[in-house]
């Protein structure tokens, strides 16, 4: 019943499920253990902490050289209990799959550095560049042409540490040049949305500050960006900067987890501290009024994300990682 089984059953791809219910585990190990010895399978891929609980307990239950490998996303540490430290540093997880080496930095002293193994992720370079640029945001936002419009997709969470996203607002609103109209959008939602609105009444900024609320269409309302100003303090590497490269918009970012791995400061994008305000204005304002320069970011960012992030690219990282593993077996 979920919305991946949806999207299995709609592309026709095979897909077992279990029942979500009290005894989620136990439903979940089971579907495990049936559809490997049903189909044969040798490689268990999980993709988080519940589903490599299902998995460690399912190996008890199959065979020997079943292999099990750990997706990781996000940078945030590895709790320090014994029991974390016992999990995540189970023999039986052949490779631990890093979104960026900041993330595999958090497994220290954990996980023995030769089982972990950084996999960036990737978007549809293609099909983004084939959307082109539509201007959902400024049409329906009533946005005055040449107005910049500077913003995030994150959800209203303390990781995405949006307060710094309004506080550098307030610096940008009051360093700009004559005649530069701003304006600011933050496109997701969350537990802290009525804080936000409230700090940007506080900071004077609230009739510049659009808070939209999740948006099935955030993409197109990325693609109307002029710039993207990320605040987060924790990220594994977020998907939305990939998908600015890829429609060619600039990146101002704080240097949270694996970000600067790609925003190359100076050359795809720029970096400031984390919880910088000042940095992030003053980096977004040297974007928006050099053109040349924003010109420049575009193009080395374009050139990151297309030659590196494509599905194809990730595709083939994975099928050469299964094939080893399988070797090894």
């Amino acid at each position: 019943g979920s919305v991946l089984e949806s999207k299995c059953r709609q592309d026709g791809a095979r897909c077992v499920t279990y029942r979500k219910s009290r005894l989620k585990l136990v439903n979940a190990v089971r579907a495990i253990i049936s559809a490997v010895r049903s189909h044969g399978i040798r490689i268990l891929h999980a993709h988080d902490s519940s589903a490599l609980n299902a998995c460690l307990f399912a190996l008890r239950f199959l065979p020997r050289g079943t292999r099990l490998v750990l997706s990781r996303k996000r940078n945030n540490p590895i709790g320090r209990s014994m029991l974390s430290r016992r999990k995540y540093g189970s023999p039986r997880i052949a490779k631990v799959i890093c979104v960026s080496d900041s993330v595999q930095r958090v497994f220290d002293d954990v996980v023995d550095p030769a089982r972990l193994v950084t996999i960036y992720d990737s978007v549809d370079v293609d099909g983004l560049v084939a959307r082109g640029r539509p201007d959902t945001l400024r049409r329906e936002f009533d946005i005055p042409p040449g107005t910049r419009v500077v913003g995030n997709l994150a959800g209203y969470t303390d990781q995405k540490d949006l307060p710094t996203f309004l506080r550098a607002a307030r610096a940008m609103v009051e360093r700009a040049p004559p005649g530069m109209a701003l304006r600011f959008f933050l496109v997701g939602d969350g537990p802290q949305r009525a804080a936000l609105q409230a700090l940007a009444v506080e900071l004077g900024i609230a009739t510049q500050v659009t808070l939209t609320g999740y948006r099935k269409d955030a993409v197109d309302l990325l693609a109307g960006f002029d710039l993207l100003m990320m605040s987060s303090v924790t990220e594994g590497l977020p998907l939305t900067v990939y998908e600015a490269f890829a429609m060619r918009v600039p990146v101002v970012s704080t240097d949270a987890g694996g970000i600067s791995e790609v925003v190359r400061d100076g050359h795809s994008g720029f970096v400031a501290p984390l919880g910088d305000a000042d940095a992030l204005a003053d980096h977004a304002l040297q974007v928006l009024g050099d053109g040349v320069l924003a010109d420049r970011l575009r193009e080395e960012a374009f050139a990151v994300v297309s030659q590196g992030h494509t599905p194809d690219v990730f595709r083939d990282h994975y099928l050469r990682l299964y094939h080893a593993l399988l070797r090894d077996d």
